[in-house]
This record gives structure tokens, C-alpha cells and sequence, in this order.
């Protein structure tokens, strides 16, 4: 039964979620170094988001805002956008003034994920330009983010420190990890696939599906989920969680198989 409901995990993996793309890495830049600012298609938006930590191309995250508040990615997952962006924001202060000269013709949605992408960053160069920029929020966000700035409101989330209580939160975590390729968001992950199978408690349940799905979705997009994923199955001490990351494996590596076979017998052209 877990083979049997992982593959259809796997089967309907990175449908939905921005963190998570069938695209490849992006294409290298052209001898200029210049990338195009907008992007043209979900799957162009998807492949620079994923893959920012390996080929960041800074200089579209302007246009990503935009396209997120213009395809509905913040108001359908606004954690998962914001936390994207607070993530570059907290590594790259000094690009930071840069990006917000290109803010002035932001939408009042599109605003609002940047002041709150800049109060999850919560560094002094953040915190700065969100008190500059704060009169462009708008709707029951100006009131957040007022509280914020004046200390009535929780401080911004330690993302690597916060316990998962949903399994949507799962996907807040890759959206770190795409930003930062920092190795300890992969490892949070896998520390909650051990609850796949919790008969008595959904919830538990069902971040142990989403951590375990999302796994089986990157290791064959990134080498350092793989390369990590790989070593936890060798030396995690829980015995469940290398159980399911075995079968996890096992699977990926016979949808692989299946796929090399199916190829192999296309008629050529």
C-alpha cells in the first residue's frame, strides 16, 4: 500500500505548488550575461524560481513580482512568494536598493508582497526600506505591517526553527531552499517523513505525504536534494525514515527504467 500511493504521489507531484517544476535548470546566459527581464511563460517563471540558488539572474526579480501578484501565485500560496523573496532579500542586501528604485510602477498587490517579503527578511537593510516604503501598503496589510513596525506584532519566522503544523508548510520550506540552496531546508524535510503512515493522527499524516512527495518531486531536479537524500537513507538513525526513503528510491529508479524503455521503443522519426 505505501509503494502503491507513493507512485501516485509521484505521478501527480509539481502540479501545483511554484516550488516544483518538470523544467530543467534554466538555459545558461547569453555571452552578454543578460537575461530577459519578463518572463514570458509559467514554465520560464517556474525554472528561474526553482533554480535561483544555482542561476540566480537577479536582475528579474522585479519581474517576478510582478508576475506572481499578476498570476495569482500570492494570493493562492502568499507564504510560498514570500518567503522566496525574504530569502534573497536577507542574502543580498546590497542589491536591495537597486531593486526597489524598479518598484515605483508595483500594482498595490504586488507592493504588498514585497513589504512583506521585506519584513520576513528581518535584517536591518529590510526592516530600513519597509519603513521607507510602508504608506504603499494596502488593505488590512498597512495595519499588519504598522503593528510590525511597532512591536505588536510576532517577529519575523525563523523558517529552519518553526515547527511544521500544516502540511502547505512543507512547500514554504523548498521555497527557501530554492532561493538559498541551503541544505538544511532539505534536511528539516526529511525529518517529517517519518509521519507518512500515521494512521491516528490526518495531519501528521499529511506532512508526512507532503515531505516525502516533495522529496521524490526534487531529487531527480537538483544534486544536492538527491546527493543528501541518498546519505540520510545510508545513516538517518530512525529506521522508518530510511525505510521510506529506500522505497522512495526504489520507485524513482523503476519510473526511470520505465521511462528509458518507453523511449527506446518510440518509432524513429
Amino acid at each position: 500500500m505505501r509503494r502503491f500511493l507513493l507512485a501516485v504521489l509521484l505521478a501527480t507531484a509539481g502540479t501545483s505548488a511554484c516550488t516544483t517544476t518538470s523544467a530543467g535548470p534554466p538555459a545558461a546566459a547569453d555571452p552578454l550575461g543578460k537575461a530577459p527581464a519578463a518572463f514570458t511563460s509559467d514554465e520560464d517563471f517556474r525554472s528561474w524560481f526553482a533554480f535561483y540558488y544555482k542561476d540566480p539572474h537577479p536582475e528579474r526579480l522585479t519581474a517576478s513580482i510582478q508576475y506572481m501578484d499578476k498570476a495569482g501565485y500570492y494570493d493562492a500560496q502568499p507564504e510560498i512568494a514570500a518567503v522566496f523573496l525574504a530569502s534573497v532579500f536577507a542574502r543580498e542586501p546590497g542589491r536591495l536598493p537597486a531593486w526597489s528604485a524598479e518598484w515605483a510602477k508595483l500594482s498595490p498587490g504586488a507592493w504588498n508582497l514585497a513589504l512583506v517579503s521585506l519584513w520576513f527578511a528581518g535584517t536591518p537593510a529590510a526592516r530600513q526600506l519597509l519603513e521607507k516604503n510602508q504608506a504603499h501598503a494596502s488593505g488590512a496589510m498597512k495595519g499588519r505591517l504598522a503593528a510590525a513596525l511597532a512591536g505588536k506584532a510576532a517577529p519575523a519566522p525563523n523558517f529552519l526553527g518553526m515547527e511544521i503544523t500544516d502540511p502547505r508548510h512543507i512547500n514554504v520550506l523548498w521555497s527557501a531552499f530554492s532561493a538559498t540552496g541551503d541544505a538544511k531546508y532539505v534536511q528539516k524535510v526529511i525529518g517529517y517523513v517519518k509521519l507518512y503512515g500515521d494512521e491516528e493522527d490526518p495531519i501528521r499524516n499529511a506532512i508526512g505525504e507532503a515531505a516525502l512527495m516533495t522529496l521524490a518531486t526534487n531529487v531527480p531536479l537538483h544534486d544536492t536534494v538527491a546527493r543528501i537524500c541518498m546519505d540520510e537513507d545510508r545513516r538517518n538513525p530512525d529506521e522508518r525514515t530510511r525505510s521510506l526513503l529506500e522505497s522512495m528510491f526504489t520507485i524513482l529508479s523503476q519510473i526511470a527504467q520505465e521511462n528509458s524503455q518507453r523511449d527506446q521503443n518510440l518509432p524513429a522519426h
